[in-house]
Parts: C-alpha cells; structure tokens; sequence
C-alpha cells in the first residue's frame, strides 16, 4: 500500500501554526479505507478524532505551537487495519527547517512493518537559537 500522512501548515504568528492532516494514495487505495483516527498529542483535547469524509482525504485541522508524532490508524473496508506515523513539520515564512539525510516514514499494516524512504519523519521546532531538528533513526 502506498497510502500515507500528508501535511500542510500556515504561520499564525506569536509562534503558532494552522495546520492540516490528510491521508494521500491512489484512488483505488483510498477507497479501500473505511475511516481514519487521527491520535494527536495527549495536550489537544479531544487529543483522538475520528474521520470518514473520505472525499476529503479524511483531513484534520487543528491549530498550535510544538511539533510532534501524529498517529493515524486505518480501518480499511476489509477490516483490516494499518496504522501510519507523521512527525508534524512548521516553518515561518521564508524560514525553512532542516531537513535529516536519513529521514524515515514507519507504516504499519497489520504485524508487519515497512519503511519507507520517500517521506521525511523530522520534528523541527523554531527555538532561540535556531532551529532543533530531531531525525528518525
């Protein structure tokens, strides 16, 4: 399955984002998936939503100031369900974060695990002095 988290961010100000969460993958593939629950950070209340709006690729908005590891668990129609992982990314405007040379995506579907090298999984934090990037190994 070549299903994945995309995001996107929009700068706030005062240190804090906009941000969206979706699901992206072929057609075919996104029709297999039944509904999406999106696991945020346990500070977010509620801090689990769950999704069935698949024409929009089951996307969550939400607003905040840190990054972390956001969670998605699918149920595919099958019953089957496979669970994706997204370390959240914000950048100021004209601003862009460093990127790891080793970033990795984990998607799990069912026991097994796969990775996958197309998809950076870096959390970037604007500190004061400079940014703090922490890389998955």
């Amino acid at each position: 399955m070549s299903l994945g988290i995309a995001q996107d961010s929009e700068y706030a100000g005062k240190d804090y984002w906009k941000w969206r969460a979706w699901i992206e993958g072929k057609t075919d593939e996104l029709l297999k998936v039944e509904k999406v629950k999106w696991f945020l950070h346990p500070s977010f209340t509620p801090s689990v939503i769950v999704s069935r709006e698949r024409a929009s690729g089951f996307r969550l908005e939400a607003s905040g100031w840190g990054t972390f590891l956001l969670r998605a668990e699918l149920r595919l129609v099958d019953g089957t369900d496979v669970t994706l992982r997204h370390h959240l990314e914000f950048a100021k405007p004209n601003d862009t974060p460093p990127s790891c040379s080793a970033a990795r995506t984990c998607s799990t579907a069912s026991s097994s695990a796969s990775w996958s090298e197309s998809e950076p999984c870096s959390a970037s934090r604007r500190t004061a002095g400079g940014w703090m990037t922490v890389c998955a190994s």
